[in-house]
């Protein structure tokens, strides 16, 4: 298991304010695009690039918190 499947698993998943007004702009701008197939691979996109951004970051502070140790 990674890390980041780690911290996943253990993580608390309350949304940050800053996040909740992302989510609602996002959520606004995908009710403007018509097309329902698009819609819904853009709103999956930026789903998995959230996730690996999320992921990758993680697991960068995991390798720098290892290397100071």
């Amino acid at each position: 298991m990674s890390n980041y499947e780690l911290y996943e698993k253990t993580m608390n998943r309350e949304d940050s304010p800053e996040l909740q007004r992302a989510e609602a702009e996002l959520a606004n701008l995908l009710r403007k695009i018509d097309d329902r197939e698009l819609r819904d691979e853009i709103d999956r996109a930026a789903g998995t690039v959230g996730r690996l951004r999320e992921a990758e970051g993680y697991e960068a502070g995991c390798r720098r918190a290892e290397m100071t140790e």
